[in-house]
């Protein structure tokens, strides 16, 4: 009885531990040596492309598209961490793109940005899943989990691919 516990504290402790680090997920072999093109709409609706995503990276060292959905409590959290790194994330030269994932009421998506003072971020609207199915991260389809983000290098060139956003989320951003 007494292992038993003991097994049951040491497992809960690991859990607990574990939960403060962001989850690192495999590169799909769609994104492992370069992002497919693809087309997209930005925050005001106009069309987005790879191209235009390849003019946002010039001058950084790193660029993440961090997805996310209104609806999605965890994604918030990692948003609401990239608004208050600012700094630090532009001294690391890490330029965030957010990517919302398949929601199409532009309006809803817009109010929730400004809501949390992202605004000045840079915002894909996915509404059709090019960014997700497109790089392999789902199956046409499915639903994509949630958060999830894309570190690419200045070039474009996938570098990896993250879950969870643990309490390190902007650290891993800028390493």
């Amino acid at each position: 009885m007494i292992v038993k516990r003991v097994l049951v504290l040491v497992l809960a402790m690991f859990a607990f531990v574990s939960a403060d680090f962001t989850e690192r997920l495999p590169l799909p072999a769609a994104a492992a040596d370069s992002i497919p093109w693809f087309a997209a709409r930005d925050g005001n609706g106009k069309p987005f492309t790879k191209n235009n995503l390849l003019k946002i990276a010039e001058g950084y060292d790193r660029v993440a598209l961090v997805y996310f959905a209104t609806w999605c409590t965890p994604c918030r959290e990692g948003l609401k961490a990239i608004k208050d790194n600012g700094p630090y994330l532009e001294e690391k030269k890490v330029k965030v793109v957010l990517v919302n994932v398949g929601e199409k009421e532009s309006e809803v998506v817009t109010a929730f940005v400004k809501k949390l003072g992202l605004q000045d971020f840079t915002l894909i609207r996915d509404n059709y899943k090019r960014l997700s199915e497109g790089f392999g991260f789902v199956k046409e389809g499915e639903d994509m989990a949630l958060p999830r983000t894309l570190v690419l290098d200045g070039n474009l060139k996938p570098l990896m691919f993250l879950g969870k956003e643990g309490q390190n989320f902007i650290q891993v951003l800028g390493e």
